[in-house]
């Protein structure tokens, strides 16, 4: 059906007047924005590939689809909760604005969002409580657009979400007795920390804060990177040490290149101001290595057309050879 209404909508309209196209073209926009208000997150990728047949012409699709998106995340802000289906709608549309996202077409509004509509939520977002699932798909989905922002709606709301977001998740420096081993181990979610350390310090460099309580804020933060720092490294020196019938070899990569990710950008926070770090992401790199292990399984020919060719086959059927029957013949079987 998709296929369908793109040959439609590709074909069929270059023999109209422009004038009627330029109407159909918005009353296609119009109704695009209805569907994708009403779909579920299943739904939504049928949809958004169907913008550029509608919006192209004289405009920017790239701008577009984007500005289609933004359209739909304001629609959500008011209504938005921490249920599955909701979350998924908004890393839907994220993830099918983000190709569009370039020096020309900020991705501020959707920076924004996340800032100050998300991360309110963040606690009750599925797979928080273990830093994996839901709130780690949706705060490396911030962590990877806000590299896109040059410009932020409402700045202090959202500096102030993420500051709180941060210190939500940081280790907090309290007397521990002795005797009490179970409360010295500190729960340290490594991704959920390293994507809004990242976030931060992109919107830091990028969108220049300059309200009242920053400055304090940023020394509150960065007292709590200092403790996070000394348990990283205790953190990092048992994985480390883990052997091959312990741990992954794979994931005991990933460990370890999080932890790195994570001192390294504290470190960053301690300069004055505070500069971006470059940095590949943890996870960036496992979704690259996995993606590529899929191609090659699905996307090779067939093992038989690797085979060894056997040139004797392509001949054709070879006859029996078959002796000749004569007095010499006769010989050999007495023989």
């Amino acid at each position: 059906m998709q296929e369908r209404c793109k040959t439609f909508l590709s074909n069929r309209f270059g023999s109209l007047n422009k004038s009627v196209i330029a109407k159909m073209r918005e009353t296609l926009v119009n109704e695009l924005e209805i569907c994708l208000e009403n779909s579920n997150s299943q739904e939504i990728p049928t949809i958004i590939p169907l913008i550029p047949y509608a919006v192209s012409g004289d405009s920017d699709v790239d701008k577009s689809t984007v500005e289609i998106l933004e359209q739909q995340l304001s629609l959500e802000k008011d209504q938005l909760t921490a249920d599955e289906e909701d979350m998924k709608r908004i890393y839907v549309f994220t993830k099918f604005a983000k190709p569009h996202f370039n020096k020309g077409i900020n991705s501020g509004v959707f920076v924004s969002f996340y800032a100050q509509s998300v991360l309110p939520l963040i606690k009750d977002i599925e797979g928080y409580s273990t830093g994996t699932g839901q709130a780690a798909a949706m705060s490396k989905q911030l962590a990877e657009i806000v590299a896109f922002c040059s410009d932020l709606p409402d700045p202090e709301n959202c500096f102030t979400n993420v500051f709180q977001a941060l210190q939500d998740l940081l280790p907090q420096n309290q007397e521990v007795p002795e005797e009490d081993e179970e409360k010295k181990r500190v729960q340290i979610h490594f991704t959920l920390i390293e994507s809004l350390l990242a976030t931060l310090l992109e919107m830091i460099t990028r969108v220049i804060p300059s309200y009242d309580s920053y400055e304090a804020s940023l020394e509150e933060l960065r007292t709590s990177l200092k403790l996070l720092v000394r348990f990283v490294e205790s953190y990092r020196k048992r994985i480390a040490e883990l052997d091959k019938a312990t741990m992954d070899r794979n994931l005991k990569s990933i460990c370890l290149r999080c932890i790195d990710n994570i001192k390294t950008l504290c470190r960053q926070f301690f300069v004055s101001p505070p500069k971006s770090a470059n940095i590949v992401h943890s996870w960036y790199q496992t979704e690259v290595v996995a993606k590529r292990r899929r191609t090659s399984s699905t996307s090779l020919p067939p093992v038989e057309q690797h085979k060894k060719v056997d040139h004797h086959k392509q001949r054709g059927i070879q006859q029996i050879y078959t002796p000749p029957g004569g007095k010499y013949s006769r010989s050999f079987k007495r023989f």
